[in-house]
């Protein structure tokens, strides 16, 4: 059977075709054609092109291709995905695109420096200098208050005071009251650390006992599950507390690289492959998570 025919045979928008799929799926194998790599790209590109069928451009171990044809970590496929940012730009970026359904794009005047060496393609650098990326308000990232992951890998440079991967919260205590979650690498609390909020004066955070090493990359990771809360660095839990609360919406624009409530409060680090997910993600997910890119050809 010809290759063409399958790509227009497994292309879901042809009507009255679905029958045919069951017979046609050992046939279209012969060709190594995935199904799922019909998809459109984007703006201007049709499902089914050359480009969403290249054999050569298999995925590898551990990836799955999400609904724009993209090869992604298989995670982030999970239907929980709230935001997944790679930060494969090229230097000179201004927007920074989200790969989950959601489209919480970035945005940010002036930016950090895209297009620099990550842990899986290219990463983002913040100098501390009001370079944080506002990434909105979206449904999606503000209804997490009966659980939440927040990730990313993160290379400091410094130990800076608010070194926050990701906030849309503030971190001080009896100066009002406040809603929303922030990731910390670095800061006065110490090691890597998450922050949530219930609507209160009092902020509730957990840390990890130890600063991260300067200059090398790190897996950081924040967990809520509804009650507890609990930090895990490189796949490893580091720890946790309970009994606590998040409340919803967060009180500010969620923003990468800074805090919530003052985007001239942010980190001195590289950043990469931020995520966000509503539910918390367990143990064995974040280690396995952490493996992946662990076996990444030039990871970390």
């Amino acid at each position: 059977m010809d290759r063409a025919w399958c790509l227009v045979l497994f292309d879901r928008r042809q009507p009255l075709l679905i029958i045919l799929l069951a017979l046609l799926t050992s046939a279209c194998g012969r060709f190594g054609f995935d199904p799922e790599d019909v998809r459109a790209d984007g703006p201007g590109d049709s499902a089914g092109d050359a480009d969403d069928a290249c054999p050569s451009c298999a995925c590898i171990a551990g990836e799955l291709r999400n609904v724009t044809g993209t090869c992604v970590p298989a995670i982030v496929t999970d239907p929980s995905l709230v935001a997944y940012w790679p930060f494969d730009e090229a230097a000179g970026a201004t927007a920074f695109r989200d790969l989950s359904p959601n489209a919480n794009d970035g945005s940010c005047s002036p930016c950090p420096v895209a297009g620099t060496p990550g842990v899986r393609g290219t990463a983002i650098e913040f100098a501390n200098a009001h370079d944080s990326i506002g990434v909105g308000t979206g449904p999606s990232l503000s209804g997490l208050s009966q659980g939440l992951t927040v990730s990313a890998w993160v290379k400091l440079r410094s130990q800076a005071q608010y070194g926050l991967v990701i906030s849309n919260d503030r971190d001080c205590g009896g100066c009002g009251n406040y809603a929303g979650f922030s990731l910390w690498a670095s800061g006065y609390y110490g090691g890597v650390a998450l922050n949530l909020r219930d609507g209160g004066q009092t902020p509730q955070n957990i840390s990890a006992p130890d600063p991260l090493p300067l200059n090398e990359w790190h897996f950081t990771t924040g967990t809520f599950d509804g009650a507890q809360m609990r930090v895990y660095v490189d796949g490893q839990l580091a720890s946790q507390y309970g009994t606590v609360q998040l409340a919803s919406p967060p009180s500010f624009e969620t923003r990468i690289g800074a805090l919530g409530f003052a985007p001239d409060l942010g980190i001195d680090a590289a950043v990469d492959e931020v995520m966000v997910f509503s539910r918390p993600l367990d143990t064995a997910e974040i280690a396995a998570l952490y493996a992946y890119y662990v076996a990444l050809p030039g990871g970390p």
